[in-house]
């Protein structure tokens, strides 16, 4: 089956409008009972790299990743995913620490020379990034 140029650019524009709008994949570990969720992920706090100082539990772990396909790393698309899902869990809200997965190709071409004996070795390497972040879900507790 052969596609005309119009069509085959309409099919790649399609393709990547889906692969652009893939959703991030969370996986929760959870330490604690379970809370009552909380209402909307918007009264879950951000916390990024360092704990607050208010006493607190830690209800579980969440980690989050963008799609290995996808066009861009959107970190804000990940915290907010992260936000609701901590909110099922009945945080108030989470310590964020970014952790890319970098990805590094490497490719090499040989070029023969016709009018010289030997050939010519090009290499090239390109690295990607995964959007992925760690966060822990926290519960505020009574001051001793």
């Amino acid at each position: 089956m052969k596609f005309s140029p119009r069509k085959r650019a309409i099919w790649v524009i399609a393709l990547t409008a889906i692969v652009a709008c893939v959703p991030p994949s969370a996986n929760v570990t959870s330490y604690a009972a379970p809370r009552p969720a909380k209402a909307s992920a918007d009264s879950v706090q951000v916390f990024t790299d360092v704990r607050p100082e208010r006493p607190h539990t830690e209800l579980g772990v969440i980690d989050v990743k963008s799609s290995p396909l996808a066009l861009k790393s959107d970190y804000g698309q990940l915290i907010l995913e992260a936000r609701q899902r901590a909110a099922q869990m009945g945080a108030d809200a989470i310590v964020v620490t970014r952790r890319p997965i970098e990805h590094t190709t490497t490719t090499g071409t040989v070029t023969h020379q016709k009018k010289h004996k030997g050939a010519t070795y090009t290499e090239s390497t390109s690295t990607s990034e995964t959007a992925r972040i760690s966060v822990v879900a926290i519960a505020w507790t009574a001051a001793p």
